[in-house]
């Protein structure tokens, strides 16, 4: 086998004269080659690299300002709505008091007038009953305890009934309005006062 005498296979002259080929055409010099350019855009100066990046930071600073905005707001109208509605429950709260208490007043108004009608014509069983349900609507109803305790003293004089609980009542009422019903009725005849452990409580 015959070595090579140093001929580019196809080609006429050695190596040498292959590479001087080429040295003379500038076409295809590294030098005549454009330069790639990766990102598709013209290569930035100093100035204006610096200036998108003041822009970026800019917009950032943008959005976590209006992210803060927007989260305030929201945190508002929260605070607001939850405020309208405690108000709103607590204004429910107060009119069903004062419809309450005008319900009890109506009542307890209603249900004494009706007692004191039959405390009048001596039908003391139904006035007892009507002023225990004005007591149920206004336990402290002056006009009502004094009703009661009339007519319970008037059971007991007449019938010998109830004595234990015109006396309770009695005691309950303030000391004025004890000298008061003492100067109309004859309690000593009624609750006969040193059985019933009255004396102290009905002096004048």
């Amino acid at each position: 086998m015959m070595r090579s005498s140093g001929k580019i296979p196809g080609h006429s002259g050695t190596d040498f004269k292959h590479r001087k080929a080429f040295q003379g055409n500038t076409l295809l010099g590294q030098s005549s080659l454009p330069r790639p350019n990766h990102f598709g855009t013209k290569v930035l100066s100093q100035p204006e690299s610096k200036g998108l990046r003041n822009l970026a930071r800019i917009l950032k600073v943008f959005q976590v300002s209006l992210f803060l905005a927007t989260l305030v707001g929201v945190l508002y109208i929260c605070r607001d709505s939850t405020q309208q509605a405690a108000d709103y429950h607590q204004n429910i709260y107060l009119q069903k008091q004062d419809a309450e208490a005008r319900d009890h007043e109506y009542r307890y108004g209603f249900f004494t007038s009706r007692a004191n009608r039959f405390r009048r014509i001596g039908s003391w069983d139904a006035a007892q009953e009507e002023y225990q349900f004005a007591l149920i609507a206004n336990p402290e109803g002056e006009e009502a305890l004094r009703g009661i305790t009339l007519t319970l003293l008037a059971k007991c004089y007449l019938y010998q009934e109830e004595c234990a609980l015109a006396k309770t009542y009695l005691l309950g009422l303030s000391s004025e309005v004890q000298k008061e019903i003492a100067a109309v009725l004859q309690l000593e005849e009624i609750l006969q006062p040193e059985e019933m452990g009255l004396t102290e409580s009905l002096e004048p």
